[in-house]
């Protein structure tokens, strides 16, 4: 089998929870920026000049888990 352009041989998924503020996917891309922000700004948030648009703000309030790690329901 030949992969091309980075795709893999998988379907991606998310489940998101509002209320609980998570978010579960295998999609790596997102948990790796997740991640990286939340151990960036882990004890203060991103100042205005880093964070503009408040896109860095918006992916670290809902925290991102792998499914490999945890589960939906008992």
């Amino acid at each position: 089998m030949q992969f091309s352009m980075g795709w893999r041989d998988y379907h991606l998924y998310e489940f998101e929870f509002p209320q609980e503020k998570l978010r579960i996917t295998n999609d790596e891309e997102s948990y790796e920026e997740f991640k990286f922000y939340s151990a960036k700004y882990k004890s203060k948030k991103p100042t205005n000049n880093e964070d503009p648009h408040g896109i860095i703000a918006r992916i670290i309030e809902t925290t991102i888990r792998q499914p490999q790690t945890i589960k939906i329901d008992k």
